[in-house]
């Protein structure tokens, strides 16, 4: 099985939604959606496997709506326990609610369950669209508070997580088909070079392991090669 096989994209509010669709639709991944807004998942179209979060039509920017959305709906947090797929990648904005209040609580749930080493039976890697500098304060705020609480999550073996700045361009839809596009190079493409010789057990251990990642492309378009860094081991910043 590839890795690429191994891996669910769990998409989350309207921005996680977006980022979760080029994956899904456009590039064959197993993946979910979960939205607290009708309207969010009206705009995704024909994916599978979306889950109306009842009662919350969207939370209004206030992510402690979070636990009580979760608490009321149970098909969308047994849906996301029995994720088979061992490499869960959250995608969500932080700067929302939905997304930002729920991601955290997920992210923790999918840690539960231990091997027998002690170490989550699941790869957690979180997605974290951070919002643009001239976005409202509030926005600001609640992406603080979910970074604080995935840094609270390392002690449980978070896994590598992937910042998404939306100040690298005005536009939105560019920096998520770019981060896509170098995000499903590194997962499935099984080149190998002087640049980027990494086998499967290696990108594993890279995702498992805590803190910061960046994703760099050099080279064309066409025949990318993908470089990763690790900025901490023992922490996101």
């Amino acid at each position: 099985m590839s890795l690429k096989e191994k891996t669910h994209f769990l998409n989350l509010g309207n921005c996680g939604g977006k980022i979760g669709k080029i994956f899904v639709s456009e590039m064959n991944y197993q993946g979910s959606f979960g939205n607290g807004s009708t309207q969010d998942l009206k705009l995704l179209g024909n994916v599978p496997n979306t889950y109306h979060l009842r009662n919350f039509d969207g939370f209004g920017g206030f992510r402690d709506r979070a636990l009580s959305c979760l608490a009321e709906n149970e098909e969308f947090m047994s849906a996301v326990s029995n994720i088979k797929e061992k490499i869960i990648f959250i995608s969500f904005g932080a700067g929302g609610s939905t997304g930002s209040g729920c991601s955290t609580v997920l992210a923790e749930l999918l840690l539960e369950e231990k091997d027998e080493d002690g170490r989550p039976e699941k790869i957690v890697c979180p997605i974290v669209v951070l919002p643009a500098s001239n976005e409202s304060v509030a926005k600001h705020r609640n992406a603080y508070q979910a970074v604080q609480e995935l840094m609270e999550l390392q002690e449980f073996g978070l896994g590598a997580t992937f910042f998404v700045s939306n100040d690298s361009s005005e536009d939105y839809g560019y920096i998520n088909n770019t981060f896509a596009r170098m995000l499903d190079a590194f997962v499935s493409n099984d080149s190998y070079g002087e640049i980027n010789n990494f086998d499967e057990s290696e990108k594993i251990e890279m995702l498992r392991n805590g803190g910061a990642m960046v994703i760099s492309q050099v080279g064309s378009d066409k025949e990318a090669s993908v470089i990763l860094e690790k900025l901490t081991k023992s922490g996101i910043f």
